[in-house]
């Protein structure tokens, strides 16, 4: 009876140990930061032709998409690659101490379908909605599905109750069944519906863009399928993002008949403009904007600033790669233009700050450190760069990021450990999920943030006594930084009244947040 009681307590603390485990750079500690852990698949053990793989709750995620905050969460949905990609994961952490909230798996063991998580986001009425392709087929293996459905899930926030879950499968015989492939399809949100889209080669001239609309409970809205025409054979590196009403598709092309793979200046990078009808309204190469000897890679669109990584060097084993990072108002006209550090890059995250001129990026490197934070100064200069190490035998293959209050980075990291020989050994993979306050870290100043437009008023300002802080809830917290972000005074208040007359005169931020909320305001203080 000793011996089966020792054992059940040495799970519980072992089950309990796996869940709670948390991680550090060797340089830096940040807010938090968790390995992320399904204690569902501790100890599950699976046999293939090739190998035998134990898992122990840790090393089947893949950071597909980046975190998504909401009131006072971050919401994390992840990839199941068990047995090539079957499923997903879903993990809700406080922003403030990383401490999980819910979690919520969907995969192989919930059913017979496989599933690949396509978009997520939280509604007006702040529920989290999830929309997964879907597939029965039992050899719909790796990220090639010939037939995939939908599925949709609703949840609630605080609890992660499941409140909805929907499928969609065509009843009418003639309907095509969905396709998915990450690189041709897409799912994004149209008003209140969903929008699946699906790229593929008619011939070589042309390709094919079929767009479904689903309302919430997956009931088809319209179909539609339009002929694009594309330059010769190649058409490659595609993105489709609508916005507004109007779809923008961008693109490789070849400028020659022949399908090349290099040199790169044998591509052409094009942006094609659609009416809500994709009706072709603009059609803008970048061949002279950007510069045609260097591969294009678009990073994505941010408050209508275009994002393109430009590299050289990517056919020389061992040789640092050249990249600049170029960011493109919204005519497609340059902003800004930054030359990395020559290194051996992998991934590049980009951020435009609201409050600064220039921009933060966000790379993966194939040397120590392995995590790369430069911040630019508008004019094309690199003002800061800071590093983020793991240990010596530890990749960073991929890492999905969120800048939070251009403040705060939550970033999700792929770890990949290397044995004696650096060959990655497959069953040690593993996640991490972390947050780092870029003020604290020195990459940016306090400065760099200015007032949230909020309820919150502080008043009377300027002052030269006392200031009180309107509309927010007792208890909450203040740290008082100077104009060049030192941090002057930290107070704990039960009343909403701050004496600052004991300040010398002059600009301040003010820090202020409780359970339910985080905002800054500049303050000044007159004699």
């Amino acid at each position: 009876m000793k011996s089966k009681l020792t054992s059940i307590i040495l799970i519980l603390f072992f089950s309990k140990s796996i869940f709670s485990q948390a991680f550090t750079f060797e340089n830096y500690q940040p807010k938090w930061a968790h390995i992320v852990n399904d204690t569902t698949y501790a100890g599950y053990v699976e046999h293939t032709n090739l190998n035998t793989y134990t898992y122990d709750g840790r090393n089947h995620f893949y950071p597909w998409y980046k975190p998504l905050v909401h009131e006072g969460k971050v919401i994390n949905i992840f990839v199941n690659t068990k047995n090539d990609f079957q499923g997903g994961f879903i993990e809700v952490r406080d922003f403030y101490t990383g401490k999980i909230n819910w979690t919520y798996h969907f995969d192989l063991r919930d059913g017979d379908a496989r599933e690949f998580p396509g978009y997520y986001n939280i509604d007006e009425d702040g529920h989290l909605y999830l929309y997964s392709f879907r597939s029965t087929e039992g050899d719909n293996y790796f990220l090639f599905w010939t037939k995939a459905n939908l599925s949709f899930r609703k949840f609630d926030m605080k609890s992660g109750h499941l409140l909805q879950h929907n499928f969609f499968e065509p009843t009418d015989p003639k309907s095509v069944e969905l396709g998915f492939y990450p690189s041709a399809v897409f799912l994004q949100p149209k008003n209140k519906n969903i929008e699946y889209i699906f790229k593929n080669n008619l011939n070589d001239s042309t390709n094919v863009i079929s767009t479904i609309a689903f309302d919430e409970a997956l009931n088809e809205i319209n179909r539609r399928s339009i002929d694009i025409r594309r330059r010769y054979f190649y058409y490659d590196n595609a993105t489709i993002f609508e916005k507004h009403g109007e779809y923008t598709l961008n693109a490789n092309h070849s400028v020659s008949e022949v399908s090349p793979t290099r040199p790169p200046s044998n591509y052409e990078f094009i942006l094609n403009k659609y009416d809500s009808d994709w009706n072709l309204t603009n059609s803008i190469s970048l061949a002279e904007i950007l510069d045609s000897s260097t591969v294009f890679n678009y990073l994505g669109t941010q408050s209508d600033a275009h994002f393109f990584a430009l590299r050289n060097n990517i056919n020389q084993p061992f040789t640092p790669e050249q990249v600049k990072i170029t960011k493109l108002n919204s005519d497609y006209t340059i902003k800004e233009t930054v030359q990395l550090p020559n290194k051996r890059y992998r991934v590049y995250r980009i951020h435009k700050l609201r409050y600064d001129p220039g921009m933060l990026i966000v790379a993966t490197v194939d040397d120590q450190p392995n995590i790369e934070i430069y911040k630019s100064d508008g004019n094309g200069n690199l003002s800061i760069i800071k590093s983020l190490s793991t240990k010596k035998n530890i990749v960073v293959p991929n890492l999905q990021t969120e800048l939070i209050e251009d403040r705060y980075l939550a970033l999700n990291m792929h770890l990949r450990e290397l044995d004696e020989k650096d060959d990655i050994i497959e069953d040690k993979d593993k996640v991490v999920t972390s947050l780092v306050d870029l003020v604290d870290f020195g990459i940016l100043s306090s400065i760099n943030v200015t007032e949230a437009k909020s309820k919150t008023k502080i008043h009377p300002n300027p002052s030269n006594n006392m200031v009180k802080i309107e509309n927010i809830n007792l208890p909450f917290h203040v740290n008082i930084f100077s104009i060049d972000g030192n941090i002057i005074k930290t107070i704990s208040n039960s009343n909403q009244e701050i004496d600052v007359s004991t300040l010398p005169a002059g600009m301040y931020i003010f820090d202020i947040r409780n359970n339910e909320m985080h905002e800054r305001h500049k303050v000044i203080k007159i004699d």
